[in-house]
């Protein structure tokens, strides 16, 4: 990587402002008050209530995530020669930006003792974008010192190098306030730097999610041990209008109608793979799913119990070779599991979806289950592996555990995928029935 040196001026201003005030003039006497002899009686008139002020709202900073199982990762020549720097991204590290974010992180860079070239390890703030561009935040450690740069395509539009930062271990907290506006960076050992972008440049300005990777250079070694994220919420906006688990939810579909087979609550079915888009998957992927439609589900008679079933592949599969997403859904109630430690998630499930028998491959097709725990982004729990029609063990249930130690509230999701189909079968299904939420 390019060494690039700017120069930003950080001016601090101090001003103070001095009160004085006149000496007050000798105090009055009283006036002498003479009581009449009788007290006299009147009826009090009938005063309007008083309507108390509203409280403002004061956002607290709520985690996000935390990730503190120790990552490593060194610079292997296996990964080529031909590669000067590496990049992991860390797994359940995406956010939703739609509000002031921070990252408080542990990080450690080991190079050999004798090393004093670029090297530039570190970590990398990835933006998730409609327009597919991918804009990064970056801090690493280079030449000895820590620098950090933003580029909103591929060129870094701004550079600071603080040559004062020398230590290899940090723990650093990096601040971006929603607007982009404004960034902060300091460290526990009393280093502060805070930065407003010029006018024409802001962080993320269209990133819908942003993700944690670290970046290793040639032939460096980086430990993450602690990351932290923290986003500034209206503490009761999370749980306004979100169910309460206090009771089973319970779902059979008998409520549904067979003549109106698309109209399916309490699901929604968005047109863009989001849910894709913020697992940091390739990017053809992600352009691949932008540009699609997908199917919405249907109801269906194939029940577990009652009447109706959901089926998850209405039109069954279509020809493809590679992976492909056919359809995706959320779950459109948002759950409060305040005051609980585990919420229970249980569904039964009967297909035909699968093209190969298991004996050439068990899993060319399955449901991916995903959840949102509070402000975070859709985490991957499972893939429920789809049967071949001549190996159907018919009805099957899930059965999911999800901690909420210390969370407020969960939503759930689904994305059916599929490969080795070689000519479009309209006949499999994959079905889903008896969904069951509950909370302990």
């Amino acid at each position: 990587m390019k060494k690039f040196l700017g120069a930003i001026s950080l001016t601090l201003v101090l001003a103070m402002f001095l009160l004085s005030g006149c000496a007050s003039s000798a105090t009055p006497a009283p006036p002498t008050i003479t009581t009449s002899p009788e007290t006299p009686t009147f009826t009090p008139e009938p005063t309007a209530t008083q309507i108390p002020s509203p409280t403002a709202v004061v956002p607290v900073w709520t985690e996000t995530n935390n990730i503190n199982s120790p990552y490593e990762y060194s610079f292997s020549d296996s990964i080529g020669s031909q590669f000067t720097y590496h990049r992991e991204e860390i797994s359940d590290s995406t956010v939703i930006f739609n509000t002031d974010t921070r990252w408080l992180l542990d990080v450690q860079v080991d190079k050999p003792a004798d090393y004093t070239g670029e090297a530039s390890t570190g970590i990398i703030l990835h933006g998730y974008t409609e327009s597919g561009n991918i804009p990064s935040l970056i801090l690493v450690y280079q030449y000895g010192f820590w620098s950090i740069g933003y580029a909103p395509i591929n060129d870094f539009a701004y550079w600071q190098t603080f040559d004062y930062l020398t230590e290899p271990a940090q723990s650093f907290e990096i601040s971006i306030s929603s607007d982009g506006r404004e960034l902060s960076i300091k460290n526990d050992k009393g280093f502060k730097f805070n930065h407003n972008m010029p006018e024409d440049l802001r962080l993320f300005s269209d990133a819908l999610g942003i993700s944690v990777s670290t970046q290793i250079g040639r032939p460096t070694k980086i430990t993450l041990s602690k990351l932290i994220i923290e986003q500034l919420r209206d503490p009761f906006a999370l749980t306004a209008s979100a169910i309460s688990l206090e009771t089973p939810y319970v779902e059979s579909f008998d409520n549904l109608e067979i003549s109106n087979p698309t109209e399916i609550s309490p699901f929604i079915f968005p047109k863009m793979l989001d849910l894709v888009l913020f697992q940091g998957r390739e990017n053809e992927l992600k352009d691949w799913a932008r540009k699609e439609k997908f199917t919405s589900w249907a109801v269906d008679s194939r029940a577990h119990t009652g009447e109706y079933a959901i089926n998850v592949i209405p039109n069954g599969n279509p020809a493809t070779e590679n992976i492909i997403p056919v359809t995706i859904a959320i779950l459109n109630p948002v759950f409060n599991a305040s005051g609980h430690e585990t919420v229970n998630f249980k569904m039964w499930v009967n297909t035909t979806s699968n093209p190969r028998v298991k004996g050439v491959h068990n899993c060319d097709s399955w449901l991916g289950i995903y959840y949102k725990i509070d402000s975070g982004a859709w985490t991957h729990k499972i893939n429920w592996c789809g049967e071949n029609k001549k190996e159907s063990q018919g009805w099957q249930e899930i059965l999911l555990d999800f901690d909420m130690k210390g969370k407020s509230v969960i939503q759930f999701a689904f994305t059916y995928e599929v490969q080795n189909v070689s000519r479009p079968d309209p006949s499999v299904y994959y079905l889903v029935d008896d969904l069951e939420i509950t909370a302990k």
